[in-house]
């Protein structure tokens, strides 16, 4: 999970947790931290960004496959 899937511009009172749960449904610890590494200069913003602050927004990574086994086969 390195890549940008989008770049966003942010509205007064944005926050990381809030951004991350609009544009991409979740805001855990994998995700957050994706973020940073890709916005390390938004730190310099604060917890609570001003308007016009360009992001980017991290790449989900991809469902990893699952293989059920039933018990009684």
């Amino acid at each position: 999970m390195s890549g940008i899937y989008k770049t966003i511009r942010t509205v007064h009172g944005d926050t990381v947790d809030r951004l991350l749960w609009q544009e991409l449904g979740r805001n855990d610890e994998e995700i957050t931290d994706a973020f940073w590494r890709l916005n390390e200069q938004a730190a310099e913003q604060g917890p609570i960004f001003n308007s016009g602050v360009i992001l980017h927004l991290p790449e989900l990574p991809k469902e990893p496959e699952v293989t059920r086994i039933m018990s009684w086969d």
